[in-house]
């Protein structure tokens, strides 16, 4: 949208520029993510190296679920700005889910290093190191975090057999009727962890902290008739549910994604499928 005024007012550049800022930070703040992509590629049109619109374009890139967009903003960002641990820190959270390990490790240690207290990069920092199987250097991040803020850093939960065969079918049935059916008689298995090559074979990669994956793959046109061998969730990353309850959620929200990616469905419209 234009948002000169037409006739003899006409909006000063930095006028126009707060006002795109105002409006891009009110759609991240609504959770309109989208709108809030469109808004900073337009404020960035007219001013390709403002750090502001970077970094909340790399935000609202990391909302919406496109890591790798989150990575290049970032980076711009950190390029132009420098010293600002802050965008570091989304840095590699975004190289994190992508499966840059190293990468994110480079700039989150660097965070850590630089600014002990922060709870938040401890806690990112075994994550990565989790991911890369190295257990007791992840513990110990791990530990730091949860002394530094325990509310939001708990240490995780370990569930039992009884309380997982209870999740998955309590998630089930929280599910729309055609996701329902879709998952009758498909074996649930529980397995420690995602393995990081099948990750990095995705394009684009999919998160370490992914809670669950099918086990087969689609014919490239949906099949109704079709189904999985399976459906793997991956303990490790379902035991960091702060609650039964969250546990439940993120079971049930495997179980959506997996099944409306199969079926070649849109979450938002399970209503009006047939």
């Amino acid at each position: 949208m234009d948002d000169a005024v037409s006739g003899p007012w006409l909006l000063d550049p930095e006028t126009r520029l707060q006002l795109r800022l105002k409006g891009l930070r009110t759609s991240l703040a609504q959770g309109d993510f989208e709108e809030a992509i469109l808004e900073a590629e337009e404020l960035l049109d007219e001013e390709p190296d403002y750090a502001d619109g970077l970094y909340l374009l790399g935000e609202a890139l990391l909302d919406a679920n496109d890591p790798e967009g989150a990575v290049m903003a970032f980076q711009r960002h950190v390029q132009l700005v420098g010293d600002d641990l802050e965008s570091l820190l989304r840095l590699g959270l975004a190289r994190f889910e992508i499966c840059d390990l190293e990468g994110a490790e480079e700039v989150v240690r660097e965070v850590a290093r630089r600014r002990p207290e922060d709870a938040l990069a401890h806690y990112q920092l075994s994550l990565i190191l989790e991911a890369q199987d190295r257990r007791t250097e992840s513990v110990g991040a791990l530990m730091m975090a949860n002394r530094l803020d325990p509310h939001s850093f708990p240490l995780p939960n370990h569930w039992t057999d009884a309380q997982w065969s209870s999740a998955i079918e309590e998630a089930i049935q929280g599910l729309a009727p055609l996701l329902r059916k879709f998952w009758a008689g498909i074996p649930m298995r529980v397995e420690p962890a995602p393995f990081l090559d099948e990750l990095k074979a995705e394009d684009p990669p999919l998160s370490p902290r992914i809670s669950g994956i099918v086990l087969g793959t689609p014919a490239e046109a949906p099949d109704p008739q079709g189904r999985p061998e399976a459906m793997r969730f991956f303990q490790r990353n379902l035991d960091k549910a702060a609650t039964y309850e969250e546990f439940v959620e993120w079971v049930g929200a495997a179980l959506e994604r997996e099944a409306c990616e199969w079926l070649g469905l849109d979450p938002d419209r399970l209503d009006d499928a047939p």
